[in-house]
């Protein structure tokens, strides 16, 4: 198997804000390739079933049984605890909280945590899997996993990107510098802000796909099925652990 996978961070106006990268290699040498939206013949404003159908052809094409996605995969388990978000959400304090079917907080997130949902959707129903549990294992088909970069910075030892809004250029360029100095990630070009978060979140997948379990950390809970609903889902973060740092 190839040491590859995709990683995104999705957007909700236009594909033209969507972070979309590929990193490939093994623990003291990886390569992060950027790849604009319109290579996966994604263009306009971002819709959940093409979204997903253009990442199941791309894994295809290119042997990548790994995608990691920003954003909740599902809703809150109602029976579940604590009673208004995922327990993911509560571990990793998420701005945004994923409460039972159609509740966000803030409303505002609302339009983004149902694109989310159902680009995990598609993908199930197109033949990819969830994380279940630790080890992870990879199926035959697609692992569909849920990152969050914020805490991927964190579980890194270093200052979370600002958002896209308060970023300047140059704490891009430093987070990029950490990226390839610390982490070990070739890099080619200028990544943008989507890009650098799709990057970080991303190095998780390639311990997952070494089976190296002190790569990757989960929060969270197992995902379950209510009625058509998929429920709660673990979000996974790179370790520190990959990367052998005195």
């Amino acid at each position: 198997m190839d040491h590859k996978v995709l990683s995104i961070d999705p957007a909700m106006r236009s594909y033209q804000d969507v972070g979309v990268c590929v990193l490939e290699g093994a623990r003291r040498r990886s390569k992060l390739t950027t790849i604009p939206p319109s290579e996966l013949n994604l263009t306009g404003k971002p819709d959940p079933s093409k979204l997903a159908s253009a990442i199941l052809d791309y894994c295809l094409r290119h042997n990548i049984k790994v995608v990691l996605l920003d954003g909740p995969q599902a809703w809150k388990d109602p029976d579940s605890q604590p009673p208004y978000s995922r327990l993911c959400e509560k571990e990793l304090a998420t701005p945004g909280k994923t409460g039972p079917f159609g509740t966000v907080r803030p409303q505002s997130f609302f339009r983004f945590v149902q694109l989310c949902i159902d680009v995990f959707r598609h993908l199930l129903e197109g033949g990819a899997e969830l994380v279940q549990r630790s080890p992870i294992n990879i199926p035959e088909s697609l692992l569909a996993v849920e990152t969050f970069p914020t805490s991927a910075w964190r579980y890194l030892g270093q200052k979370p990107l600002p958002s896209k809004q308060r970023a300047t250029a140059e704490d891009i360029r430093d987070h990029v510098r950490a990226l390839r100095d610390k982490f070990h990630l070739e890099i080619t070009g200028e990544p943008n802000h989507d890009q650098v978060q799709a990057a970080v979140a991303g190095l998780a997948g390639l311990s997952i796909l070494e089976a190296d379990a002190s790569g990757y950390c989960l929060s969270g809970s197992p995902p379950v099925r209510k009625g058509e609903n998929h429920c709660e889902g673990f979000i996974v973060n790179p370790r520190i652990a990959r990367f052998d740092l005195p």
